[in-house]
């Protein structure tokens, strides 16, 4: 049964239009009044964010606010799920169990200590 599947190759239903670049993906879909994030990450790897001078980027066109420990309403803590060895062996940021912004404290180069909002992708990320 699979013989006539794998190793054989499909002709896809989309194939013509992405390799033609007619394709329409998610993000082509205009939405109106949407805005943008754009994540500020540590590039230190142990120590504290003392201060937060955003006043500059806040006043820069586009840009709606900007989030981090010292503005952001505190989220409500889940109870942690038991971790087994082999997971702890492979966690990685994305496995991180500390809720965003929350407190003052960078522990790895590369994590997340602000956020930037903005009306379109390019102001946030200026």
């Amino acid at each position: 049964m699979s013989e006539n599947i794998i190793g054989v190759p499909q002709r896809r239903i989309d194939g013509g239009k992405k390799v033609s670049g007619q394709a329409r993906y998610a993000a082509d879909h205009p939405m109106g009044k949407m805005l943008y994030a754009y994540g500020v990450y540590s590039i230190i790897a142990n120590g504290r964010v003392v201060a937060v001078k955003d006043q500059q980027a806040k006043a820069m066109p586009g840009v709606v606010d900007i989030f981090h420990h010292g503005n952001f309403p505190a989220l409500h803590r889940t109870p942690n799920t038991k971790l087994s060895f082999a997971k702890m062996l492979s966690a990685s940021k994305a496995d991180e169990h500390r809720l965003p912004f929350e407190d003052d404290r960078v522990y790895y180069p590369g994590q997340f200590v602000a956020l930037v909002v903005a009306e379109s992708f390019e102001q946030a990320r200026t």
